[in-house]
């Protein structure tokens, strides 16, 4: 019942370099805005963090701020450990039937809550989700979302990125005991892994996991945060040279070019042309 991969989340500690690194990559950002959630009265009150978001036709990134490390956000006791990827939301059209399921398992979830929030240009987009417990995932901020409000979310002037980007294909998580996890992952996600540790989602989209080991194979050189972490996420545009012309210098692979952490604040960044 989980189909696909909604979005994912990159913390920093500065919203703007963030922006500026992006926009010279040649993706569409959103506004600035400051995200809210809904207080014990109901109405929405700041959550304590602000965003940019680049919306794609197949899911999305989301450059996130700390604003208000007293508010209680998710993200302030993870950022004592590493800034970077921290944000991986999964999708489904039946959350509560995904919840119940897990629940009945004996997997820790948090209940499922109904949230909105505004969308630039204009609308509310309102999404239902639910979060697994630190103990059942703690490589990162790890939900499941079922969006109420579909066309509200993807306005068509935000779908039109200079570099062609068309989609977030998939994430990979550093785990410490690859055996394990992808185990802990199969009752997690309710399916099976392949032979690449990637669970594979009905919309072609995926969710990897990976050892030190592998990543260190994956991505030479490069320094991910230590495991359990968000290591690195996969995007699909036409234009290839972006990264170069950005003023970085893209590591290339057989597939795809890549951004290493020093240059994309704590995360790996692969781009692979679009299929």
């Amino acid at each position: 019942m989980i189909d696909r991969l909604d979005h994912c989340g990159l913390a920093v500690a500065d919203l703007e370099p963030a922006r500026a690194l992006f926009a010279s990559l040649g993706f569409t950002l959103t506004p600035r805005e400051t995200l809210t959630r809904p207080g014990e009265d109901g109405t929405h009150v700041n959550s304590g963090a602000d965003n940019h978001v680049f919306m794609l036709n197949k899911g999305y990134v989301e450059l996130i701020a700390v604003t208000d490390p007293d508010s209680g956000h998710m993200l302030v006791p993870r950022l004592a450990r590493y800034m970077g990827l921290h944000i991986v939301v999964l999708g489904s059209d039946d959350v509560d039937a995904v919840h119940a399921r897990l629940a009945a398992a004996g997997v820790g979830v948090t209940p499922c809550m109904t949230w909105g929030r505004s969308v630039a240009g204009g609308g509310e987009a309102r999404f239902r989700f639910f979060l697994y417990t630190d103990d059942s995932a703690d490589e990162s901020v790890l939900c499941v979302v079922q969006h109420l409000t579909p066309d509200a979310l993807r306005p068509g002037n935000l779908l039109s990125h200079a570099n062609g980007a068309t989609a977030l294909n998939g994430v990979t998580l550093h785990v410490t005991d690859l055996q394990a996890g992808l185990a802990r992952y199969a009752r997690l996600l309710g399916q099976q892994p392949d032979d690449r540790a990637t669970f594979r989602f009905s919309d072609g989209t995926w969710l990897r996991l990976a050892d030190t080991d592998a990543l260190k194979a994956a991505f030479p050189g490069a320094m991910p945060p230590a495991a359990p972490s968000v290591a690195a996420v996969e995007i699909a545009l036409d234009d290839m040279e972006a990264p170069a012309r950005a003023g970085l210098s893209p590591q290339h692979d057989a597939g795809g070019v890549w951004i290493g952490p020093g240059d994309a604040f704590g995360a790996i960044i692969r781009f692979v042309p679009v299929s």
